[in-house]
């Protein structure tokens, strides 16, 4: 993936462009199949895809909610503070604002982040600020409830495979939304 990252950087891309590219065609084909409801459309994911799933809904206002896991964070606190993997990257991107600053293109539209309380790439601090600030944009037209966290114990995504919950982990995990406990 290293390599993929670093040739479509060099050709004045991304890899995170290609794979939100991807992700608007298979939309595109889900949009042909009468047997999908494209009104009901939603997209979760950890990680790089928990990456994929925000960029993708930022620019395609058919997906109709949200939920990011394991990446949400902001890039000075993250992507810019320590290594990440080159596919993290996009040339450019933050010179247009943070992170917090792109809910605004998913608003009104739910969107749900999840984050790991001890995820060294994506620190909680960072996390808590991100999620907090598009609350407070008097700009913003998403309803309050509509860009909610979810702190989960531990490690949500870590490179170090040692550091990786198991799916029981996942499973079990109390996670906090708007104050309250559940699961």
């Amino acid at each position: 993936m290293p390599h993929a990252a670093m040739l479509a950087s060099h050709l004045g891309g991304s890899l995170l462009g290609l794979r939100v590219r991807d992700a608007r065609r298979l939309i595109d084909h889900l949009a042909t199949c009468p047997e999908f409801d494209l009104g009901r459309l939603g997209v979760m994911g950890l990680s790089g895809g928990g990456m994929l799933a925000f960029f993708t809904s930022c620019l395609d206002v058919r997906i109709a909610a949200c939920v990011v896991s394991g990446y949400y964070s902001t890039f000075t606190d993250s992507v810019h503070a320590m290594q990440h993997c080159a596919c993290n990257y996009v040339h450019g991107l933050h010179d247009f604002g943070e992170m917090y600053d792109l809910v605004g293109l998913v608003a009104p539209r739910p969107l749900f982040v999840e984050a790991g309380t001890h995820d060294p790439l994506f620190p909680i601090e960072a996390v808590t600020r991100g999620v907090a600030r598009p609350a407070r944009c008097t700009a913003c037209s998403a309803p309050k409830s509509s860009c909610a966290p979810g702190f989960s114990r531990g490690v949500i995504a870590s490179t170090d495979p040692r550091r990786r919950p198991s799916c029981g982990q996942y499973c079990s995990v109390d996670v906090q939304h708007d104050g309250e406990k559940s699961g």
